[in-house]
């Protein structure tokens, strides 16, 4: 498994919604929502298995708030693959 990374922001609704399910993360129930805070956030990384999605990392920053936020997923296939080295 060769994982790259991307700061692209051209990630398709289908792929998110796929590693949020994979999660069980009820984010999936509401997509539109989902993808338009991805798209939105401060800073968007991904990680790709060939042309497979299999994480991703958000930060969600407010100087107003000032607080800072840091999401990250991936896909248990992976975590397994990266717990065993």
């Amino acid at each position: 498994m060769e994982i790259t990374l991307s700061d692209r922001r051209t990630i398709k609704i289908e792929a998110i919604l796929e590693l949020y399910r994979a999660n069980e993360w009820s984010s999936a129930d509401k997509p539109s929502e989902l993808y338009n805070g991805l798209m939105n956030s401060h800073s968007l990384f991904s990680a790709w298995d060939k042309d497979r999605l299999v994480g991703i990392a958000m930060l969600f920053l407010t100087v107003f708030w000032s607080f800072t936020i840091l999401i990250y997923l991936f896909t248990r296939i992976f975590r397994e693959k990266e717990l065993e080295r």
